[in-house]
């Protein structure tokens, strides 16, 4: 193999891994519940990409109040989020507990509407069939640590290796 050959081979190789790197986007939320009695709920949307997708896991973490605890991924009525350069900013989630099958939470419902980009409305309720409305404007979402693909850490080093020796063996042969 000529030298050419060799370092056509090492550049595109590097090429295609940085290509198939991806990043899954998750995000924490947190909302003050004035839609049953109030309280603070947090949790994490997970799965998320650059662009408007569905959430793989919406799950709520934490109630002061106690209810609603679990995954809502079950049978959501809405679930439509948009990122934009790693940053939610519209979302549109909703299940109602009896909707989900279990292990998806049965007991209550969560809703989650965009009311301008980055401004949301969210609530939480110990009623299965999901009958309220969210309040305005008390959602946050931010960015969680995200999960990078793992790429090869020494592929790049190897490949650079490679295009070395080839190098140093038309050196030689010239």
């Amino acid at each position: 193999m000529d030298f050419r050959t060799l370092a056509a081979a090492a550049v595109f190789a590097l090429s295609s891994i940085g290509a198939t790197s991806a990043t899954a986007l998750d995000f924490k939320f947190s909302f003050e519940n004035t839609a049953n009695g109030g309280g603070t709920v947090t949790g994490i949307v997970r799965g998320l990409s650059e662009g408007t997708t569905a959430a793989t896991s919406f799950e709520v973490l934490t109630n002061s109040l106690g209810f609603g605890i679990g995954e809502y991924i079950g049978s959501p009525i809405n679930n439509s989020f948009t990122v934009t350069f790693g940053q939610l900013t519209s979302a549109f989630f909703a299940s109602n507990g009896d909707d989900n099958t279990p292990p998806a939470v049965t007991s209550s419902s969560i809703s989650v509407l965009n009311l301008a980009p980055g401004v949301f409305a969210a609530g939480l309720t110990d009623d299965p069939g999901g009958s309220f409305t969210p309040s305005a404007g008390n959602a946050t979402f931010m960015p969680a640590a995200t999960a990078a693909i793992p790429l090869p850490a020494g592929g790049a080093l190897l490949l650079t290796g490679i295009l070395a020796l080839g190098w140093f063996r038309h050196r030689a042969s010239t």
